[in-house]
């Protein structure tokens, strides 16, 4: 596929833009206007099966393609290739900021200082992926902050409600106790004022790419007599309190709530603690009013990063026109097929569909299908499965008597006194057996190869699949993937484990007290997986750090509505979730296309010859396959032949077919896009390799010499091997 017409992707789906290709237009030879909008053809051809260039007048080919003299050659190109920028646009909203509050938090915040405290951040500017070989990408990101101050009238109405809950609150909760509030309760005032600003940025032509820009609420409520959190949904629902929440485009925290202090028990790393929250009225000074907004624009960055700019998980994320979901149910005690599924297997795969599927948007972009399917194998039956399993498990040794104080595995939690034996299961372990024995599993599942699916299908990027494996076990012991998980993403296959023991005390605190689990229901484990996988959601507590180079812990915003962590019951996406789903598919076509075109540009620039490379149209109509001759009745008339200048031993990757150790021209052009493999003298010094649909549209009787890998999905890709 073009590179091209994914561009309007950005903008279309995320709240995104790209500066410099706004500024490109700007330039000498852009394409502008009528021709512009020629080339956008997204809602006619989201997949681009018909090449927009070719729509363009020939006066526009001209123009865009020479450009400005000084922008002509090889190395100004690349260098604007190396330009593309996204921004991410993020309204701050301060709500109680007015210097109204108690003495020891008349905190009066202007628009103009805490915009001047964020455009000082230093954030990494290029997409991270915390997986994979490389972890940055050929993208450059860049968060543009705007403040504003809320009406005095909602910091009001917030700090109302909250006063009149934690009153009555009071007469009931015993001394010391935290007053757990309702989220909804402030939420209702800010989702109000939040629909107020996109009615407001929409009535102004909206902001950049079309979308309207995330919003972070810093609440600033005044001190209240008893110290409260927010709960999520029902109180007895509530895996743990906190002080913000995200829904839709917006997150918002409360200053004055807390502190809740919660995180695992085993790691020190992001674990939440009283010290990690901002308390206003520890900067009544004016000496500290900096060192205020200093933490506050750390705050705000923090989610941000968290968020609504969240790393990939792993690239690439790979763009297909349909996408398979097998969740493959490896059962004890029942016969291949049997029914039984479902609820019944403690795994809703309705509600995992319709998270994914109906609610708007979906995390599919446009032209694409997502289909799931439920088969259920018998482990009595399928000895590949249960050799995969019995291969994975681990035991050992514990005194069940430390459970409670999180001293043990959390498979011991709730178990008398004495030594006991602990067994989990080795992901790792279970993941090579499982792909060891994949070939077989599908033939017992009745579901196709993949691996033969890719080889024989002309189209490579048509279909993709992914294995869901839940081995539910007729069993009370609990028995969790590497003794804490109860589901787990690989690049290539969802793990989950499901056991009918009863809820359990996993390894992470809350409060001082041990987060409960339930190894029987892994709908949300299963759904949070399937988002890592499919689509390289990174989980909220995750993020990259350049400076040490590697992903780091943060789970202050693991609470409240995300699929993500153990903090939380919630199997809602917010906004955020599905943005992201939709932006890493864009951000990994952009980023292969890009790092191969430099690739290839660069090694055009080093062996070949660039005023060849450079002609109008030389490029486009070039790459046609060398080996494999035309029919006579077919053959394409030749113009002059081109006698490039070549160096040393070296290579021209250029224009036109080779024949006879000469580079040909063609009178019909190839689609852009197009897959060919061309070897350009003989004995092959170069091969030039365009990635996408292979011999389509081509000069009628040539055919591919060779096919090309189909490790990039949907995609134009440029590759250049030296041989």
């Amino acid at each position: 596929m073009p590179l091209l017409p994914l561009l309007p992707l950005l903008l279309l789906f995320l709240p995104l833009s790209l500066p410099a290709a706004a500024a490109a237009l700007e330039r000498p030879g852009a394409i502008r206007g009528a021709a512009a909008a020629r080339l956008n053809r997204l809602a006619e051809d989201p997949l681009a099966d018909e090449d927009s260039f070719a729509r363009l007048a020939e006066a526009d080919k001209r123009r865009w393609a020479q450009g400005a003299a000084e922008e002509a050659g090889l190395a100004a190109k690349m260098r604007r290739l190396g330009e593309v920028e996204v921004v991410t646009r993020v309204h701050v909203r301060l709500v109680g900021f007015d210097g109204d509050g108690d003495d020891n938090r008349k905190l009066n915040v202007k628009a103009e200082e805490m915009t001047k405290f964020l455009n000082t951040l230093k954030p990494d500017n290029v997409f991270r992926a915390i997986h994979g070989e490389s972890h940055g990408l050929a993208i450059r990101q860049r968060v543009a902050f705007s403040v504003s101050k809320a009406p005095r009238r909602l910091a009001s109405a917030v700090s109302g409600d909250i006063f009149r809950f934690v009153g009555r609150a009071m007469a009931r909760a015993k001394e010391g106790e935290v007053v757990l509030l309702p989220h909804a309760l402030v939420d209702a005032h800010i989702r109000n004022d939040a629909a107020m600003l996109t009615d407001s940025a929409a009535g102004s032509g909206g902001g950049e790419g079309g979308k309207q820009p995330y919003a972070v609420y810093v609440l600033n409520p005044r001190m209240m007599p008893r110290r409260y959190a927010y709960s999520y949904g029902s109180v007895s629902d509530t895996v743990c309190p906190g002080t913000s929440f995200q829904d839709e485009r917006y997150l918002w925290v409360d200053l004055t709530a807390g502190p809740v202090s919660y995180g695992p028990v085993w790691e020190g790393e992001g674990a939440v603690t009283a010290a990690a929250y901002l308390r206003a009225e520890d900067y009544s000074n004016d000496l500290l009013h900096g060192a205020f907004l200093a933490h506050v624009a750390a705050l705000i960055d923090s989610a941000t990063r968290h968020v609504f700019v969240p790393p990939l998980l792993h690239v690439p994320v790979t763009y297909a026109v349909t996408t398979d979901i097998w969740l493959i149910a490896m059962r004890s005690g029942v016969g291949d097929g049997e029914a039984g599924g479902g609820e019944d297997m403690g795994l809703s795969l309705g509600a995992i569909k319709d998270e994914l599927l109906s609610r708007w948007p979906a995390v599919v972009l446009a032209g694409q299908q997502v289909r799931f399917k439920e088969v259920v194998l018998s482990l009595a039956h399928c000895s590949f499965c249960s050799t995969a399993l019995h291969r994975a498990m681990r035991s050992g040794l514990f005194e069940a008597t430390t459970a409670s104080t999180g001293a043990a595995p959390s498979s011991a939690a709730g178990m008398p006194g004495g030594t006991e034996v602990w067994r989990h299961v080795d992901s790792e372990d279970l993941h090579h057996y499982l792909s060891e024995f994949w070939p077989e599993i599908t033939d017992l599942a009745g579901m196709p190869n993949p691996d033969y699916v890719e080889r024989n299908d002309p189209n490579p990027h048509a279909g993709r699949f992914f294995p869901v494996f839940l081995f539910d076990l007729h069993t009370a012991e609990p028995l969790l993937l590497d003794g804490r998980h109860r589901a787990l993403a690989y690049d290539d296959m969802v793990l989950a484990v499901r056991t009918k023991a009863p809820p359990m005390l996993a390894e992470y605190r809350c409060e001082g007290e041990l987060v409960p689990m339930d190894p029987s229901n892994v709908t949300r484990a299963v759904l949070s997986a399937i988002l890592q996988t499919a689509w390289g959601v990174a989980p909220t507590h995750e993020s990259w750090s350049a400076i040490h180079n590697v992903s780091r812990h943060n789970w202050r915003w693991s609470v409240g509505m995300t699929p993500f962590g153990p903090f939380s019951r919630h199997t809602s996406l917010s906004m955020a979730h599905r943005d992201a789903a939709l932006r890493n598919v864009v951000l990994s076509v952009l980023n292969t296309t890009i790092s191969s075109t430099l690739h290839l540009l660069t090694a055009m620039q080093k062996y070949g010859s660039e005023e060849a490379a450079l002609r109008p149209g030389a490029l486009r109509a070039a790459l046609l396959p060398a080996v494999g001759r035309a029919a006579p009745q077919d053959r394409p008339r030749r113009r002059r032949a081109v006698r490039p200048r070549l160096p040393s031993g070296g290579v021209l990757c250029a224009v036109g077919a080779a024949r006879h150790g000469r580079v040909v021209r063609h009178r019909r052009a190839v689609r852009a896009g197009d897959a060919h493999l061309l070897r350009l003298l003989p004995g092959g010094a170069c091969v030039v390799v365009i990635l996408g649909q292979c011999c389509r549209a081509l000069v009628p009787g040539l055919h591919c010499g060779a096919q090309p890998p189909a490790s990039v999905a949907g995609q134009a890709q440029a590759l250049l091997a030296i041989s």
